[in-house]
């Protein structure tokens, strides 16, 4: 197996001064060699032959240096294990059990190569050759090592059990059997817990700004041509009861009132949740403040009245203005519109229509405009806190609030007109008169 330094930026990026470890000309003879790769035991035999004793102490420490900075990379001819922190590959290859491809591994193409990794283990693995997808062919269902070896006897032995064991130590490969708290994870929730969190990635973590000089940022606001605008009303006094109480009292409220919701409170609904309540310009870029905080203030979420039953506005599609505190309506309740209050039944485990259904939506690129890995992690703790105003509020006027698990992403982008990938739903929240 040899190992291998990683691209001169890998080592600029880390800011290691490797430099200052052993003499200049070990340092120099060294970092030649790991250039170009090297096995590392003819590596530590030729440093011991040019330097001696204190020469190998000194090779040794850079070494450990480099694996504890994940900037070596260990390459079989099959594989490039490619660590993005502290992780040294194991001693040999585990034999004993049955293996098959983790659940949890992901195959996908990067820089015009096939790449693999795991959310279990900090390592990316690059695969050098068409052999290898036949390899990993084998370990579909469970099969013993010695089973692999033999059938894949075309590649140099001892090449194919270092790659196994590499294989092995990144969790690609696993034994077949049940691990019971691994198993009540799902693949995608552990990969995304992963990826949108420091620890387990080398990628850039943060307010980055990766389109900055190459996009123009997403508008603060976002517009509808439709001149059907519903100015609605501002509340003139305080909610009664105190934020304490609305704390304590808070509830899902699943059942409405025969009598429905007015525009009016709806209206102060809005109001008191999600209007903007002022703007300001930095860097050339537009922000809004909310009555609830957003990573950034980036404020990506929008909201989308489905009104069913709602005293002094028609039933249909809306989309709440927070700037002109205005609903905009876009549709009548068509059948896909219907569906979405269906959705929501089933969701809620009610048999009638919600009065009012908020879908919310989030305006993804206005967040990875700015953010790297964390973006959607971020829209969902937005998203979150958006709820938690939505029941104090609903609390404090005495309505029915019920924030719901799940929706129909698709669905919603076929009644709004939206892209997927530019805008489409990530909550939803019904809201009704409240029995006395």
């Amino acid at each position: 197996m040899k190992i291998q330094l990683k691209p001169e930026p890998a080592l600029k990026e880390k800011s290691v001064d490797l430099a200052q470890i052993g003499s200049a000309h070990l340092h120099s003879s060294v970092f030649e060699h790991l250039k170009n790769g090297i096995d590392e035991e003819k590596l530590a035999d030729e440093v011991l032959k040019t330097h001696g004793d204190s020469g190998l102490a000194s090779f040794y420490y850079l070494l450990n240096l480099l694996k504890k900075h994940a900037l070596l990379n260990y390459k079989t001819s099959l594989i490039d294990w490619v660590p993005m922190k502290e992780a040294c590959p194991p001693d040999s290859l585990c034999t004993n059990g049955l293996y098959r491809i983790s659940p949890f591994a992901m195959l996908r193409a990067e820089d015009g190569c096939f790449v693999i990794e795991t959310p279990l283990y900090p390592v990316r693995i690059t695969l050098l050759s068409q052999e290898m997808l036949i390899l990993l062919d084998l370990f579909r269902k469970p099969v013993t090592i010695a089973e692999a070896l033999s059938r894949f006897s075309h590649v140099e032995k001892t090449e194919l059990e270092q790659t196994l064991a590499l294989l092995q130590q990144a969790k690609v490969l696993t034994l077949e059997e049940s691990n019971l708290i691994q198993m009540q994870w799902e693949p995608h929730d552990l990969y995304f817990h992963s990826r949108s969190r420091m620890g387990k990635h080398d990628s850039i973590y943060g307010g980055s700004f990766p389109f900055q000089g190459k996009i123009p940022p997403p508008s603060c606001k976002k517009t509808y041509p439709s001149s059907d605008a519903f100015p609605l009303k501002k509340p003139d006094s305080p909610l009664p009861i105190s934020l304490e109480e609305a704390i304590e009292s808070r509830k899902t409220v699943r059942e409405h009132a025969s009598s429905p919701l007015c525009s009016h409170q709806l209206g102060e609904f809005l109001f008191r949740c999600a209007r903007v309540k002022e703007t300001l310009v930095y860097l050339g870029e537009e922000f809004a403040k909310r009555p609830y905080p957003g990573g950034g203030a980036r404020h990506e979420l929008e909201i989308y009245p489905v009104i069913y039953a709602c005293e002094g506005l028609q039933k249909g599609v809306y989309h709440y203005d927070p700037f002109e505190h205005s609903l905009k309506r876009l549709s009548n309740l068509t059948e896909e519109a219907e569906k979405l209050l269906r959705d929501a039944c089933t969701m809620s485990g009610k048999t009638e229509y919600p009065q009012v259904l908020f879908v919310i939506s989030a305006r993804f690129q206005r967040v990875s405009w700015k953010y790297r890995s964390m973006s959607y992690a971020l829209i969902l703790k937005n998203l979150g806190v958006l709820y938690q105003t939505m029941y104090l509020v609903a609390t404090g006027m005495g309505l029915a609030p019920c924030a719901l698990g799940g929706g129909n992403s698709d669905l919603f982008c076929k009644v709004i007109g939206t892209d997927y990938l530019e805008e489409t739903s990530v909550g939803e929240f019904m809201l009704g008169s409240r029995n006395v």
